[in-house]
């Protein structure tokens, strides 16, 4: 129907399929870790007894099956839409489409985003319930007291960015598909072209670069950064 090559069907579809799969495997590592910091900081032994390190190969391929499996009908659905710039998209005005974004916009914009903030946020209260127990205690030292406050920055900083930086490109495909282009003047057109550039560029960066803000958020990996260029920089 649409005249195209096969190699370049084939290119649209694999190549889809290799970012959202990577995309997915990278959210899905992060919240791992998040749930590992939890674990790590309850007082139940049985919860601690899964933060073991031997536990990463062994989720790792098992999230790389998921996130491949989950993705799959990439391979086979989607096409190249010469009326949108042969952008490489599932059909416009179809089920299918409508349905990837919304549960697009469900998982990477609600539940992710949900699931990294309630293990940060049962990660700190467990970290300050173990605080008071140390000041009634008297063992809570001025060391203590400051990797808390900055393990309680990283955890915000990595929730605001998934939010501000995924949430945005989540509502610009979901609009995208939802609103007939038809309809709309060239100008519009043009601005919905930009600001799917803009936050496209975010959602890229924020998956690429979100380990270095993260560590970037914490003073005491800032002063070891520090120090290491100043000994090994001219």
């Amino acid at each position: 129907d649409y005249n195209i090559r096969i190699s370049i069907l084939w290119w649209c579809r694999v190549h889809r399929f290799a970012v959202y799969s990577a995309y997915l495997t990278s959210t899905a590592l992060i919240i791992l870790a998040s749930a590992d910091h939890y674990a790590s900081s309850c007082y139940q032994v049985k919860y601690r007894q899964g933060a073991h390190v031997k536990a990463a190969p062994r989720l790792i391929p098992i999230v790389l099956i998921i996130s491949d499996l989950c993705h799959s009908h990439m391979l086979t659905l989607f096409a190249v839409n010469k009326n949108e710039d042969n952008e490489c998209w599932a059909l416009k005005n179809t089920d299918y489409r409508l349905g990837f974004d919304i549960g697009f916009f469900i998982a990477h914009g609600l539940i992710f985003p949900l699931l990294m903030s309630m293990f940060g946020f049962l990660t700190i209260c467990n970290i300050r319930r173990q605080q008071r127990y140390s000041d009634q205690q008297n063992r809570t030292s001025n060391l203590r007291r400051y990797l808390v406050r900055d393990f309680q920055r990283m955890t915000l900083v990595q929730t605001d960015c998934a939010i501000i930086f995924t949430l945005s490109y989540v509502i610009q495909k979901l609009y995208r598909t939802v609103t007939d282009s038809d309809g709309k003047s060239p100008e519009e057109v043009a601005w919905e072209r930009l600001s799917l550039c803009i936050v496209r560029v975010l959602w890229v960066f924020h998956d690429s670069r979100f380990f270095y803000i993260y560590s970037l958020s914490s003073v005491k990996f800032r002063h070891e950064l520090f120090r290491f260029l100043d000994e090994h920089l001219p």
